[in-house]
């Protein structure tokens, strides 16, 4: 989001969420103190007013009561953000794709939303299928890197994959990582770059948890790539 909206000439309108990018626990425990909820929960509502919804739902959801005060600082500059992130990722369609693309999915969505849907959720799902595409270019760059590379990926799960373990691989003894595991999603990620124009960062996430170290050594290893705000 935060790329794209730099690339539209935006960046200087969004600094909540430059600051959620780079110190995120700072503010999800901005949050947490204010509604007096586990931090790990209010990630969620981040998403989801950067996705076009509404606190109160992300409120119901948690079990926060109806009098609640949810005008939360932090989640307020978002949602503002948020729509300045939307106007970018549209502004980028209708400069990269053949005119009245934005138009003919605004259509597409109404027709299998129903004529009764909002212009809010008419654009909030095409605002989806626009970082969709945007996720699956990158990732898409980073699954031809690591199989040109001559890694097994078993599958693609959303902004990350499924990356099968090298019975040649070796861990540091110090960081714990896989060492040609954690060069070959360096190369991906420059690649991704290359290809797309967007810098990302991949990390390696335990298929299983709390198995046991010396069972885990030969079990399948997630390669997954941080969230994509």
């Amino acid at each position: 989001m935060v790329q794209v909206a730099e690339k539209m000439g935006k960046g200087s309108e969004i600094p909540v969420l430059k600051v959620y990018v780079n110190s995120r626990d700072a503010i999800l425990q901005r949050i947490s103190d204010w509604f007096g909820v586990e931090k790990a929960t209010c990630k969620f509502a981040v998403l989801r007013v950067l996705n076009g919804g509404c606190v109160q739902e992300w409120g119901k959801e948690v079990g926060l009561p109806a009098s609640a005060d949810v005008n939360q600082p932090a989640l307020r500059d978002l949602a503002e953000e948020a729509r300045v992130v939307r106007d970018a990722f549209f502004a980028m369609v209708e400069r990269d794709h053949p005119a009245g693309t934005l138009q003919r999915l605004r259509e597409v969505v109404r027709a299998f939303k129903g004529s009764g849907a909002s212009n809010a959720a008419i654009n909030r799902a095409v605002f989806s299928h626009c970082i969709f595409e945007v996720e699956d270019r990158v990732l898409e760059a980073v699954d031809r890197c690591l199989r040109r590379s001559g890694w097994t990926v078993a599958s693609l799960i959303y902004d990350g994959m499924h990356v099968e373990h090298r019975s040649t691989d070796t861990r540091d003894p110090d960081s714990g990582r896989w060492l040609e595991l954690e060069a070959a999603m360096r190369k991906a990620e420059e690649e991704a770059h290359r290809a797309t124009g967007y810098r990302i960062k991949l990390s390696e996430k335990p298929l299983f948890e709390g198995v046991d170290e010396e069972e885990a050594e030969y079990e399948d290893l997630a390669c997954e790539s941080a969230d994509s705000v």
